[in-house]
């Protein structure tokens, strides 16, 4: 991933990305402010992470064939 599933900036765009851990997964964030907003509503923002890896996840394996 290159943006921030909160504010849709680029993950480097306040510096190194805020990295945690939800549920087993890491996730990343462009700033602490930005887990806040996350942890309002955790849920919604992994089914953004999880079409993002599904979407990139169909791409590379379009490349496959």
């Amino acid at each position: 991933m290159t943006a921030c599933i909160v504010s849709g900036e680029s993950l480097d765009s306040m510096g190194k990305p805020y990295v945690f851990d939800y549920d087993g997964r890491e996730v990343q964030l462009c700033c602490k402010d930005c887990k806040k907003e996350f942890d309002k509503t955790p849920e919604e923002f992994m089914k953004v992470l999880d079409a993002e890896a599904a979407a990139k996840n169909a791409v590379g394996g379009a490349k496959g064939n």
